[in-house]
């Protein structure tokens, strides 16, 4: 075990509570304060046995030492933890040590934790407020670290491929799909969202769609800011009769599209079921 080093102020010898004690009491209590395994907490595992191994004191003075301290809030024995009560108080730490002793707070039995919640000093409290407020930042560092393996990168390749699928003039009007390189942006954005094959079929769905009902196209802009979650292309392009469709609709259902009862795409489908 590396060897650590535990600072005793000069003042420790003028205090009044050490001037009170037995010349065994004061060995053990330097000890509780010194021994290898002390830590930054100030609460750490060890046994009556090891304190008399290494003071050559014996267990029932140990005993009857650690009841006295306690009853005086200096020193709590429970389940094999010594935990020194105004340990934290007396300490300055940085940052890292602070981060330090929030690890091994967090390592402790929740027996103990409770001790320290429930009962002791200020100082140790910070440190509970300490380890609370570290895990939720701990736990929030995690998800972004996840979120961003998530969102890889996007390729470069892959825009242009996407870029590149839209025609640029509508295949029905012969007109300009308003294809610009600002397009490239949104389909970077979108390409976080979906895999490059998923929206190249969204797109060539469309383009499909239009094709099929001799539809005319959207702008190119348009149709990203507006294209559906799912993998198969929900966008319906609009039917735009022609006129012959038109003058083959019933006098009736001519009247009612001239005078808006209807839109041109409902008379052609009652018509349709007609027949």
């Amino acid at each position: 075990m590396a060897a650590k080093l535990r600072s005793v102020n000069t003042r420790f010898w003028e205090d009044s509570f050490i001037e009170e004690l037995s010349p065994s009491e004061k060995l053990i209590f330097i000890y509780l304060l010194t021994n290898p395994l002390t830590n930054i907490l100030g609460i750490y595992e060890i046994s009556i046995k090891r304190i008399s191994y290494d003071t050559g004191i014996n267990k029932e003075s140990i005993k009857k030492a650690l009841i006295d301290f306690e009853s005086l809030s200096k020193v709590i024995f429970h389940d094999g933890f010594i935990i020194l009560c105004n340990f934290q108080k007396n300490q300055r730490m940085n940052p890292k040590m602070l981060k330090g002793a929030i690890d091994i707070f967090n390592t402790l039995p929740n027996p103990i934790k409770t001790i320290v919640s429930d009962s002791l000093s200020i100082a140790y409290q910070s440190i509970l407020k300490g380890s609370i407020s570290f895990d939720k930042e701990e736990r929030g560092k995690s998800k972004e670290e996840e979120g961003n393996k998530k969102e890889e990168k996007v390729k470069k390749e892959d825009i242009d491929f996407i870029y590149s699928i839209y025609p640029g003039k509508c295949l029905i009007s012969g007109r300009s799909s308003g294809k610009t390189s600002k397009n490239k942006d949104k389909i970077e954005l979108l390409l976080k969202k979906h895999k490059a094959n998923e929206l190249s079929k969204i797109i060539n769905t469309y383009i499909d769609d239009c094709t099929a009902s001799k539809t005319y196209m959207k702008n190119f802009g348009t149709l990203l800011n507006n294209l559906p979650e799912s993998e198969e292309s929900n966008i319906k392009p609009k039917i735009s009769l022609s006129n012959d469709a038109m003058y083959g609709l019933g006098l009736s259902l001519q009247r009612k599209v001239k005078n808006g009862e209807l839109t041109e795409q409902e008379a052609f489908k009652i018509q349709l079921d007609d027949n």
